[in-house]
């Protein structure tokens, strides 16, 4: 573990004490702020994050999201859009974020200035950044495709997957990811017709240029949250025979057999764990899992060794995140004493 790395790690706390006071209402209850998508800049100097408020009007009953922007000790905290998801372009230039169902929206993070990116045909599901900050991949339904688009401000959505291969979408977890280079996307996709059932998901890469999908792992097994490593040889991803029992699996990123890492103390990385990302060095990975009522941080070697438990502290950690570069790590920290 580079204990530089770790002593830079960043938390955004989340008090909930004072909803345990003696005249605890249910009014108290909509005071708290939920704080999530914590994303820390490339360089790691600043930190983007959502906010949810409540809204109860008359006739209206809805959370509010919005888009605020800090240093990464917290000051200078401010506004910056009314959205969800925001995600950091790799060359800390702009930071995207979904500011409707069907709009993506991007804002610079040097002076403020905000535009539409695109008004979309059906919601975002997921999206990411290319690495060279030029393009955004996202996914939306109607089937569930992979659209790619520019941020030129002149280009249209283009379509990179067809037919039988419909995204398999995995929350909380990604559904694709780009290669370092930017040439190709890793996708998990499901068919229709099935034999597996409904969460059966299987294994492929795109190029982008092109649209040729390539098929990587084709089985009967479940699986979620492809990543490439830093140095684009590998792939990792979540497989499991049920959903209750999971293990990371390494690919070459050109195909070929899988390797298999030490099983996670609970072999449950599909909903209360995850697999957070790759270090800058391609040789170890970053991922939380559920431990007591705690959410627990590991590394996982790839030479086959356990992994190892980085507890943070005594209190709930979740909604991690890894930095672009792969240097800083994102994440709420919530407080539950009673009378804070």
């Amino acid at each position: 573990m580079n204990k530089k790395w770790f002593g830079s790690i960043l938390g955004a706390a989340l008090t909930f004490g004072s909803l345990f006071a003696a005249e605890w209402t249910v009014e108290e209850t909509f005071k708290v702020k939920n704080v999530s998508d914590v994303q820390v800049s490339p360089d790691g100097k600043e930190v983007v994050y959502t906010i949810a408020l409540p809204v109860i009007e008359k006739e209206k009953s809805q959370w509010r999201s919005e888009v605020y922007l800090s240093k990464s000790d917290g000051s200078s905290a401010k506004k910056i859009a009314d959205g969800r998801a925001p995600e950091w372009s790799p060359d800390g230039q702009w930071i995207a974020y979904i500011s409707q169902p069907n709009h993506l929206s991007m804002v610079s993070s040097k002076d403020g200035t905000s535009r539409s990116l695109a008004e979309l045909s059906a919601p975002v599901i997921d999206y990411h950044w290319s690495p060279d900050s030029k393009e955004i991949g996202f996914t939306m339904p109607a089937p569930i495709q992979l659209w790619t688009i520019a941020i030129d401000g002149e280009s249209q959505p283009k379509q990179l997957t067809e037919g039988p291969y419909e995204i398999k979408t995995a929350f909380p977890s990604n559904t694709f990811d780009w290669s370092p280079d930017g040439s190709e996307i890793v996708f998990l996709y499901h068919t229709a017709n099935s034999p597996y059932g409904l969460h059966h998901a299987d294994l492929a890469k795109v190029e982008v240029a092109s649209g040729k999908v390539t098929e990587l792992l084709v089985d009967e097994k479940v699986k979620c949250n492809p990543l490439y490593s830093p140095d684009g040889e590998k792939i990792s991803c979540v497989v499991g025979e049920s959903f209750l029992a999971s293990s990371v699996f390494i690919l070459p990123s050109q195909g070929g057999q899988p390797t298999i890492l030490a099983d996670t103390p609970n072999k449950e990385l599909f909903f209360t764990g995850k697999v957070i990302g790759w270090a800058s060095n391609s040789k170890t990975l970053y991922l939380s899992e559920t431990k007591g009522t705690l959410n627990e941080l590991y590394t996982l070697p790839l030479n086959g060794e356990p992994p190892i438990s980085l507890r943070l502290s005594n209190r709930l950690n979740q909604s991690f995140a890894l930095n672009a570069s792969g240097t800083h790590l994102g994440f709420v920290l919530g407080n539950l004493s009673i009378g804070a």
